[in-house]
Protein backbone atom coordinates (compact mmCIF):
# COMPACT_ATOMS: atom_id res chain seq x y z
CA UNK A 1 0.00 0.00 0.00
CA UNK A 2 1.65 3.63 -0.74
CA UNK A 3 1.97 5.76 2.18
CA UNK A 4 -0.89 8.42 2.40
CA UNK A 5 -3.02 7.43 -0.08
CA UNK A 6 -6.44 5.91 0.38
CA UNK A 7 -7.44 2.40 -1.33
CA UNK A 8 -9.25 3.75 -3.87
CA UNK A 9 -6.84 6.20 -4.98
CA UNK A 10 -4.06 3.76 -5.78
CA UNK A 11 -6.56 1.05 -7.03
CA UNK A 12 -9.69 1.35 -9.49
CA UNK A 13 -10.93 -0.84 -12.30
CA UNK A 14 -12.93 1.17 -15.05
CA UNK A 15 -14.10 0.10 -18.38
CA UNK A 16 -12.37 1.60 -21.31
CA UNK A 17 -14.64 1.59 -24.41
CA UNK A 18 -14.16 -1.51 -26.39
CA UNK A 19 -12.88 0.17 -29.68
CA UNK A 20 -9.35 1.15 -29.91
CA UNK A 21 -7.44 1.56 -33.30
CA UNK A 22 -5.27 -0.80 -34.10
CA UNK A 23 -2.76 1.63 -33.70
CA UNK A 24 -3.69 2.37 -29.92
CA UNK A 25 -3.84 -1.43 -29.10
CA UNK A 26 -0.41 -2.15 -30.58
CA UNK A 27 1.11 0.95 -28.53
CA UNK A 28 -0.85 -0.70 -25.54
CA UNK A 29 0.67 -3.68 -25.68
CA UNK A 30 4.14 -2.69 -26.37
CA UNK A 31 4.06 -0.14 -23.37
CA UNK A 32 2.61 -3.37 -21.05
CA UNK A 33 5.72 -5.45 -22.66
CA UNK A 34 7.95 -2.86 -22.41
CA UNK A 35 6.96 -1.89 -18.56
CA UNK A 36 7.32 -5.32 -17.44
CA UNK A 37 11.00 -4.99 -19.30
CA UNK A 38 11.43 -1.60 -16.61
CA UNK A 39 10.48 -3.31 -14.09
CA UNK A 40 12.72 -6.60 -14.33
CA UNK A 41 15.75 -4.37 -14.56
CA UNK A 42 15.18 -1.83 -11.65
CA UNK A 43 14.03 -5.18 -9.55
CA UNK A 44 17.81 -5.50 -9.15
CA UNK A 45 18.33 -2.37 -7.15
CA UNK A 46 15.31 -2.16 -4.75
CA UNK A 47 17.25 -3.95 -1.86
CA UNK A 48 20.07 -1.33 -2.34
CA UNK A 49 20.02 1.91 -0.75
CA UNK A 50 21.22 4.87 -3.14
CA UNK A 51 23.23 6.36 -0.55
CA UNK A 52 24.65 6.18 2.90
CA UNK A 53 25.59 9.19 5.08
CA UNK A 54 26.80 8.75 8.63
CA UNK A 55 28.35 11.27 11.06
CA UNK A 56 30.39 9.45 14.32
CA UNK A 57 32.71 11.11 16.86
CA UNK A 58 30.27 14.43 17.33
CA UNK A 59 31.11 15.30 13.87
CA UNK A 60 34.96 15.26 13.58
CA UNK A 61 34.50 11.82 11.16
CA UNK A 62 31.77 11.52 8.39
CA UNK A 63 31.36 8.52 5.47
CA UNK A 64 29.07 9.11 2.34
CA UNK A 65 28.95 5.93 0.03
CA UNK A 66 27.14 5.91 -2.86
CA UNK A 67 25.84 2.81 -4.63
CA UNK A 68 25.60 3.06 -8.31
CA UNK A 69 25.62 0.55 -10.71
CA UNK A 70 28.24 -0.14 -13.34
CA UNK A 71 28.21 1.89 -16.04
CA UNK A 72 26.69 -1.17 -18.76
CA UNK A 73 23.83 -1.79 -16.02
CA UNK A 74 22.91 2.17 -16.24
CA UNK A 75 23.02 2.11 -19.76
CA UNK A 76 20.58 -0.75 -19.93
CA UNK A 77 17.97 0.93 -17.22
CA UNK A 78 18.05 3.94 -19.35
CA UNK A 79 17.65 2.28 -22.17
CA UNK A 80 14.49 0.44 -21.35
CA UNK A 81 13.31 3.52 -19.76
CA UNK A 82 13.63 5.82 -22.88
CA UNK A 83 10.49 4.10 -24.62
CA UNK A 84 8.21 6.42 -21.93
CA UNK A 85 9.93 9.84 -22.11
CA UNK A 86 10.82 9.83 -25.81
CA UNK A 87 8.19 11.71 -27.86
CA UNK A 88 8.90 9.58 -31.16
CA UNK A 89 8.40 6.93 -28.99
CA UNK A 90 4.96 4.60 -29.71
CA UNK A 91 4.69 3.99 -25.41
CA UNK A 92 5.77 8.04 -24.51
CA UNK A 93 3.99 7.60 -21.30
CA UNK A 94 1.69 10.92 -22.09
CA UNK A 95 0.80 8.99 -25.24
CA UNK A 96 -0.44 6.07 -23.55
CA UNK A 97 -2.22 8.17 -20.37
CA UNK A 98 -4.08 10.17 -23.43
CA UNK A 99 -5.41 6.78 -25.13
CA UNK A 100 -6.41 5.49 -21.95
CA UNK A 101 -7.81 8.99 -20.54
CA UNK A 102 -9.96 9.25 -24.03
CA UNK A 103 -11.45 6.24 -24.00
CA UNK A 104 -12.52 5.89 -20.20
CA UNK A 105 -15.71 5.67 -19.22
CA UNK A 106 -16.84 6.03 -15.88
CA UNK A 107 -16.91 10.25 -15.00
CA UNK A 108 -15.03 9.53 -12.07
CA UNK A 109 -12.15 8.15 -13.40
CA UNK A 110 -12.17 10.78 -15.83
CA UNK A 111 -11.65 13.33 -13.55
CA UNK A 112 -9.26 11.39 -11.81
CA UNK A 113 -7.12 11.57 -14.64
CA UNK A 114 -7.47 15.14 -15.62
Amino acid sequence: MHRNALPHMVGRKTQLRELFSEKDNNSIELFKRKAEALIDARAKYEDIPSYMYEIKDQDTWSNFKANIPDDDKLIQLLTRFRFFYLTKEPTQFEKIFNIVRNNVVDTWAQNYLD
